[in-house]
């Protein structure tokens, strides 16, 4: 049974972030190493991306502007 929330993200066209994450997973094991390794790679670069905007956001540099 899908609670309330599932249902309206099925309903509106919107995929979970599992259905994301599963769809990825079925998608890279069927792959060539070349594109498993590149979707790492691309994971990873996200990763980054979003720590440092965190790190940047915690210590207040969004706030500095000259």
């Amino acid at each position: 049974m899908l609670s309330l929330a599932a249902r309206r993200i099925k309903e509106s066209g919107v995929m979970a972030l599992s259905e994301i994450l599963d769809s990825l997973w079925a998608e890279i094991s069927g792959a060539s190493l070349q594109g498993c390794l590149g979707v790492g790679f691309i994971c990873v670069y996200f990763l980054i991306i979003l720590c440092l905007a965190l790190y940047r956001i915690k210590k207040g540099e969004h706030l500095r502007h000259f």
